[in-house]
């Protein structure tokens, strides 16, 4: 039986079905980004009104000690650099220097999260006042869907 999953004023991020079920049941207000459930927990006890995205609990802390109106995701402490330096009202996901280009280009009032120039190609193409994140065609299909 298809679902279809309405994403509406949260942002989801998910890496596979049984955290996507976790997000869909609990979260709220916020924008919530998690790797593994102790991640996910920390997250659940701690956040108020920002997006928080981490990696491990190093980055978590980095990011709670210095992030306000934006919401930020990195994945190392060179391009955590380069976001603080730069980004104004869009939240900016990206895993190299290159995407991040091309994000800072075109973007406006979404927020995009992509793994490979394809996938960027499919969100820019087709997603409107929803912020998806997905790992793979089969997670684009379903969050769209």
């Amino acid at each position: 039986m298809a679902t279809t999953y309405s994403v509406r004023a949260e942002d989801i991020v998910f890496i596979n079905e049984a955290q996507y079920a976790n997000v869909k049941a609990g979260v709220e207000a916020e924008d919530i980004v998690f790797i593994n459930e102790a991640q996910y927990a920390g997250v659940k006890a701690g956040v108020e009104a920002e997006d928080i995205v981490f990696i491990n609990e190093a980055q978590y802390a980095g990011v709670k000690a210095g992030v306000e109106a934006e919401d930020i995701v990195f994945i190392n402490e060179a391009q955590y650099a380069g976001v603080k330096a730069g980004v104004e009202a869009e939240d900016i996901v990206f895993i190299n220097e290159a995407q991040y280009t091309n994000v800072r280009a075109g973007v406006e009032a979404k927020d995009i999260v992509f793994i490979n120039e394809a996938q960027y190609t499919n969100v820019k193409a087709g997603v409107e006042a929803k912020d998806i994140v997905f790992i793979n065609e089969a997670q684009y299909l379903s969050v769209c869907a």
